[in-house]
């Protein structure tokens, strides 16, 4: 009864790092699709600045090369912030895999 009992909880703890690693990775992907969306809408600027640049003036052209610069600074933050949640997702999934393991061999 006891053992009964035990691998109930050990199973709903598995189930909830399921749900947690499901949440995680949705986090991940909607994160990822923001900053895809975002990089795409910052290159399509900085294309649109480009063509305008070439046909304006030299003030005008260093203008825009310094709002493409901070969009690509922005872009690498952006890339930056990318790198480390998915680091951390891995981490997760890391650990809920040590744990669904841990837990799979206390119950064998």
């Amino acid at each position: 009864m006891e053992t009964q009992a035990w691998q109930a909880r050990a199973e709903l703890h598995l189930s909830e790092l399921d749900d947690r690693l499901a949440r995680a990775r949705t986090e991940a992907s909607m994160v990822t699709e923001a900053v895809r969306k975002e990089l795409h809408r910052a290159l399509e600027g900085i294309e649109e600045r480009d063509r305008l640049a070439m046909q304006n003036q030299k003030g005008v052209h260093d203008n825009l090369h310094s709002e493409a610069q901070a969009l690509a600074e922005k872009q690498a933050r952006c890339a930056s912030e990318l790198h480390r949640l998915v680091r951390g997702l891995a981490q997760k999934v890391d650990d809920g895999k040590e744990q669904q393991l841990a837990l799979e061999r206390a119950l064998a």
